[in-house]
Formats: C-alpha cells, structure tokens, sequence
C-alpha cells in the first residue's frame, strides 16, 4: 500500500485524494469531448461536470455515514468531511449525481437520454481510475483468501482478495465496451442503459468478495440490494428502449427531420 504519495514538510497528500481528483478530471475531460462530438455546447458539459463532482462527494459521504459510521460521525462532527483516505460509498455518489444531473438537464432543456450516454462511459473510466485509489489506500479489501494473487494490507491479519483491482479491471472493461457498442446504438439511452446491465450484477458479485460490507438484508449487502434495483430498473428500460415500436417511432423521426 502506498497511502500517502507524497509529503513536503508538515503538507501530506494522500493517493486515494489524488487519484480520486484524477478520475473525476479524466471523467469530465472525456465527457466533454463526446459532448463536443455529437454537438452539445462545451459549456453545458463543463458545468455538468462540477454538478456532478458536488453531489457525487455529497452522495457518496452521505451514504458512507448512515450505512456504516453514524454513531461515530455523530460523537465526533469534525470528521464528516474527512476525505483524505476513504469514507465515501460509490453507489451514493452515483445517485445523487444522477438526480442532480436530471435535474440539471430539465432547467437547461438538453436532451436527457443523449447526456446520460455521453456521462456513461465517463462514470465506468472514473470507477476504474478511482478504485485504484482505494487499493493504494487500503480500503475497500476482500475477504481472506490464499489465492496467488492475494494482498497482505498492513492493518489486516491474513491476506485478502484485491477487490479494489479487481472493479477497476471490470470497469475498464465496461469503459472499452461502452465506447465500442456508443457508435451502433439504435436510440439515446441505450448507452447508459448498457452500463447499468453491466455494473450492477459485475458489483452484486463482486461484493461476495468484500471483506468489509457487513450484510443488511437477507445476507446482501447495501450495495448488492442497490444493485438488485438498478437491474431490475434497467431491464423494464430496456423493453422501452428496445422494443419494435420505438425504434420504428425513431426511424419515422429521422426521416422527418432530413
């Protein structure tokens, strides 16, 4: 573990901070790129981007304290913005970076489904850069396991799943897979759509391997039972978004605005 990465006198900057800045940045740089492809103003995608930042730290601090540290963030106030190392939940973060970004799109009148598209593979990248935050922190550790490939995390007895690395390649590979399937979609939507289909089973597995998820419902954890929700959502979706009418509804469009 590398948690700190670098120090000047009493001035210590920490990985996870870093490496969480550098996903956010890399997200929104890469957004607004694809923003610019498809003919959003630059502008629309730039304040989106801090929008999200915002409510994403909110969201993902938030869910962190009620879940798992409330009675501590209560006997000790000072440390609710105590980011330096870890305290934030992912799944928090992406839904109040999505209801701020929704709302957001209504008072600026811009097309919803073709915005969630173009954030969708920016989520995945900045998953996948940010995870590794949490390994070189520490957080975020499997359970033991005596797999080759096992890491001994200095606060911990035995050797533990590298599950930080093991979202990170996941999301990568979500990433790759968005940007292949962005150019052959058959309507706005269907991007993020996918990336739903993706994530939320890849994470429900994935949190078997956690070691520090405790179970709250039916031996699932808080994240497993976001993840059930997120699927199910996503597969009514997608009877919308795939279904024959639609996607005739769109071409008859198509051919009406040429």
């Amino acid at each position: 573990m590398h948690p700190i990465l670098f120090k000047i006198g009493s001035f210590e900057l920490y990985t996870y901070g870093a490496l969480l800045a550098a996903a956010f940045l890399a997200a929104i740089y890469f957004a607004t790129r694809e923003g610019e492809r498809v003919g959003l103003k630059p502008e629309l995608a730039a304040d989106l981007g801090i929008i999200i930042i915002l409510s994403a730290i909110v969201g993902a601090r938030l869910f962190y304290i009620l879940f798992y540290d409330l009675r501590y963030t209560l006997e000790h106030p000072g440390e609710l913005l105590h980011l330096r190392q870890a305290g934030l939940v992912y799944y928090g973060g992406l839904l109040f970076a999505v209801g701020a970004s929704l709302i957001y799109c209504r008072l600026k009148h811009a097309p919803i489904p073709l915005v969630m598209d173009i954030t969708a593979p920016s989520i995945a990248l900045g998953q996948a850069i940010g995870r590794i935050g949490c390994f070189m922190s520490g957080c975020c550790y499997g359970t033991p396991t005596w797999v080759p490939w096992a890491v001994k995390f200095p606060a911990l007895e035995h050797a533990r799943h590298p599950t930080q690395l093991y979202e990170s390649v996941v999301t990568f590979a979500i990433f790759a897979a968005l940007m292949k399937f962005r150019r052959h979609k058959k309507q706005n939507g269907q991007v993020m759509w996918l990336y739903a289909v993706l994530y939320a089973p890849a994470r429900f597995v994935l949190e078997f391997f956690r070691g520090d998820n405790p179970p709250v419902l039916w031996r699932l954890t808080i994240s497993q039972v976001i993840s059930v929700l997120i699927l199910l959502g996503a597969l009514a979706l997608g009877i919308a978004l795939w279904s024959p009418y639609r996607q005739k509804e769109s071409r008859i469009d198509a051919v009406d605005k040429r």
